[in-house]
């Protein structure tokens, strides 16, 4: 069964109009899926905060079929992570892309303590905004919103499905790692079957090294639905994949049989490795 409906929600300093946001909307389209992608920067990016963009979030949920379902990168996935405990009634699963759920927190390896201080004497810093081409004032105020609301402390009980690059300039993967881990823990979160982790072989033996962890951080010896399921399909996602398909290889750790074969589509949006963590 498709989605009733999808909402993209956008990266920070980035909009509507960005190559993921194309790729998705015309995938949807082309099968029935209505798609819809918020501006966050309105009015204004300057005065953009985490609050006004689940404000602006609940309109979009109030106007269109529900339950919706959420695609957020990077700052739009810690905004669908927080709106999926706000909202729960109204979104029945998630798809997070290397969700920012340190973004603008202390520790921040994009964010140092004198750059802090420096943003909070000035009233606001420049960023460079890729919708936009160039860069673009943000005020204090949104640091300040930010500190409000934790990731880690949503109750996040829907389908959840999350991609992070290992190599990520941006989002750390150990921070999102950390993440998974807490909405995998079955007393307090979602629960989950496990984590598989994807990295690209350079040997020619297979296209990816497969290492599954247990919820108990234990690893295991094979798991053939988590290698069929390790990527974005037509059983997690609920629509045909898209086109072109390619056929994998993967080499899993532990395992008496060393290939077992798969199909993922390609994807231009991870970077490198790919850690995919699957809830429920």
């Amino acid at each position: 069964m498709n989605p009733a409906r999808v909402l993209y929600l956008h990266g920070f300093a980035s909009g509507p109009q960005s190559t993921k946001a194309g790729y998705f909307a015309e995938r949807f389209r082309g099968h029935g899926v209505p798609f819809v992608c918020p501006d966050f920067n309105a009015p204004d990016f300057s005065t953009l905060t985490l609050t006004r963009m689940l404000d602006q979030l609940a309109g979009e949920l109030a106007h269109g079929p529900l339950p919706a379902t959420l695609i957020g990168s990077s700052l739009g996935g810690t905004l669908a992570i927080l709106a999926a405990d706000r909202f729960a009634s109204e979104i029945d699963r998630v798809v997070l892309l290397a969700p920012a759920v340190m973004f603008a927190k202390a520790g921040h390896h994009l964010l140092a303590p004198e750059r802090i201080e420096a943003w909070r004497r000035r009233g606001s810093l420049p960023f460079f905004h890729y919708a936009y081409g160039e860069e673009r004032p943000l005020d204090f105020t949104f640091y300040e919103d930010s500190l409000r609301y934790d990731a880690f402390g949503a109750a996040l009980t829907q389908p959840a499905l999350i991609l992070q690059g290992l190599r990520d300039a941006s989002v750390d993967y150990r921070t999102v790692e950390a993440f998974a881990s807490t909405i995998c823990e079955r007393h307090r979160g979602a629960g989950a079957d496990g984590i598989a982790i994807l990295e690209p072989l350079q040997s020619g033996e297979a296209d990816f090294f497969c290492e599954i962890v247990n919820p108990d951080g234990s690893i295991a010896g094979f798991s053939g639905n988590t290698c069929f399921n390790a990527a974005p399909r037509q059983s997690l996602l609920d629509f045909p994949l898209p086109q072109p398909c390619r056929q994998f290889r993967i080499v899993i750790q532990s395992c008496a049989c060393s290939h077992y074969d798969c199909h993922f589509f390609t994807s231009p949006f991870v970077n490198d490795a790919v850690g995919v963590f699957i809830t429920n």
